[in-house]
């Protein structure tokens, strides 16, 4: 029978797919400078390691070991067999699901941004102040309200499952 730490374990796997087809789309500059032979391309190390290399990390320890992160979540007393989807369940889950998502892309654009921090604070790198243009932080607080919401909406999923609820009442 599938309990909830099975199911948690089919959403950790999922989250390591997404999280490593997000590496790949991450590796441009990667194949950019492969491209180009490395002339110009000063931070490649920095930027591969953290936006694709270690992703791809992770997602492959969350794919090994998606029970060991699912019983990590779940607790042992909610941990039982699991029965068809009311409704309400079936809302709160689409919810959550949506909290995912949108976390994951949070995630995603963190890691970018922690990137570009490193690459923009070398004092050496005539180029640093190109990176951290306004269009950049405006970005890059966009990611953190996104960050936040979609945290918010994950842990909250019951409440605005409920009250999604009432609306089609």
């Amino acid at each position: 029978m599938m309990t909830t730490v099975k199911y948690v374990a089919i959403g950790v796997r999922l989250f390591a797919i997404a999280l490593a087809v997000s590496a790949i789309k991450n590796s441009y500059y990667f194949i950019q400078a492969v491209i180009e032979r490395f002339e110009g391309f000063d931070h490649w190390p920095s930027l591969f390691i953290t936006s694709v290399v270690l992703p791809v990390v992770i997602a492959a320890l969350l794919w090994r070991f998606p029970l060991l992160v699912s019983k990590n979540i779940v607790k042992d007393e909610l941990d039982n067999e699991i029965n068809p989807l009311t409704v309400q369940s079936f809302v709160q889950l689409m919810v959550a699901g949506i909290g995912f998502y949108f976390l994951f892309e949070a995630i995603s654009d963190v890691i970018y941004y922690l990137s570009l921090l490193v690459l923009s604070s070398n004092p050496f790198d005539p180029d640093a102040a190109l990176y951290m243009n306004s269009d950049t932080k405006a970005n890059m607080a966009a990611t953190v309200i996104e960050l936040f919401l979609s945290a918010f909406i994950l842990f909250k999923c019951r409440s605005i499952s409920v009250w999604m609820m009432r609306i089609a009442r």
